[in-house]
């Protein structure tokens, strides 16, 4: 509607009065605790499609997401939005959200000079262990792509059992 020939494209303001306010509350991704908990559920929605295997979906979300997070930061200096939803990624739902860390690293490290001076980054440096380090990396520009670096599953699997080694028996020679 918005980018099309309506009258809307170019309105000032729009007036959409058949629509529930709800529901178009639930479209936006803000720093209020709602857009926080939406956001939070686009995550959830990731998982899920990653799951069920719905790449388009996943990559829609994927490009997005550091325009959410800045959306959802809303502060000039220490987001604790930030930190819900790095903690909802980081904890929450660790293995199956992986590709949304490298987005989350970025932003807590181009934020860093902001965020160094509230007693509450050196708490979350140390209770979110693996976002530390992949801070650190983003830092030190060694962070590219994970699914570049990190071996899959499967791979992961495969490696393991190459690297199993049977012992022998030892037999007494006579």
């Amino acid at each position: 509607m918005l980018n099309s020939q309506f009258a809307e494209a170019t309105a000032s303001v729009i007036s959409i009065e058949e629509d529930d306010p709800k529901a178009l509350k639930a479209l936006t991704i803000d720093s209020t605790p709602e857009g926080v908990e939406t956001f939070k559920s686009v995550i959830d929605l990731y998982v899920v499609a990653s799951k069920y295997l719905v790449p388009n979906l996943c990559s829609q979300i994927l490009d997005d997401f550091s325009k959410m997070l800045e959306a959802i930061s809303g502060e000039q200096g220490y987001s604790g939005n930030v930190v819900k939803v790095a903690w909802h990624v980081y904890r929450t739902h660790a293995e199956a959200a992986d590709d949304l860390r490298d987005p989350i690293a970025s932003f807590v490290a181009a934020s860093i000079g902001k965020w160094q001076g509230d007693d509450r980054f050196p708490y979350l440096i140390r209770s979110q262990s693996d976002l530390a380090v992949d801070v650190i990396r983003m830092l030190a520009g060694t962070l590219d792509q994970r699914s570049a670096k990190k071996p899959s599953k499967a791979a992961e699997v495969a490696n393991a059992a190459e690297n199993i080694t049977v012992p022998r028996k030892r037999t007494r020679q006579r």
